[in-house]
């Protein structure tokens, strides 16, 4: 029921933990879903290699994911930094019949 999947993510939210093991689980994550969906692909760097040429001098030169490189360097104390506290965020519920 709705009640209890918001009850659900209000603890998620309020009582995050984010150490070393999630960080490093999560990376794991992602990069084998870069080498699952981008370099694993017969196409899969086309994105990357079109963005590159379009975009010189522009945030949209990287690709969403980011590098392997930009994937082993991130530090625990940047996904710290990142974190939007809970009370930052807000819900719109829409009720369609």
């Amino acid at each position: 029921n709705e009640q209890l999947g918001l009850w659900m993510e209000a603890e998620r939210m309020r009582h995050a933990v984010i150490n070393q093991i999630g960080v490093d689980t999560q990376r794991e994550v992602v990069k084998e879903e870069k080498r699952m969906r981008m370099d694993n692909q017969p196409y899969g760097n086309l994105l990357t290699a079109i963005l590159n040429n379009l975009y010189t001098n522009h945030p949209y030169h990287w690709p969403t994911i980011g590098s392997m490189e930009d994937l082993n360097a991130a530090k625990l104390d940047e996904f710290l930094d990142f974190y939007i506290y809970p009370f930052l965020f807000q819900l719109v519920l829409i009720y369609l019949s």
